[in-house]
């Protein structure tokens, strides 16, 4: 199971990355791009990344990717979280 999440995590975060650092697109269409990845993930799964950029060290490259975007835009089930706290984590990142 670690194996298939760190996989998608690590693939979350190149694409994500090369979008952001992209050159060859515009902002509006960077957006549009993070929008159709983040529609390709479940509740499920973007609440897995959500906690994987949180609290995971080996989440931060990823942190700051997102943080440079809102990738979580109200997208969250923020009645899913485990802890209370979470919704303030959020607020940072996004």
């Amino acid at each position: 199971m670690n194996t298939y999440l760190g996989t998608i995590n690590r693939n979350l975060y190149r694409i994500v990355k090369f979008i952001n650092e992209s050159k060859l697109i515009n902002n509006d269409l960077k957006k549009e791009y993070r929008g159709i990845l983040r529609a390709q993930l479940s509740s499920y799964e973007l609440m897995m990344l959500f906690y994987n950029v949180s609290y995971s060290e080996k989440g931060k490259k990823c942190k700051e990717q997102l943080t440079k975007c809102n990738f979580f835009d109200n997208h969250l089930l923020t009645n899913k979280f485990i802890w209370n706290d979470d919704c303030e984590v959020l607020e940072l990142i996004e």
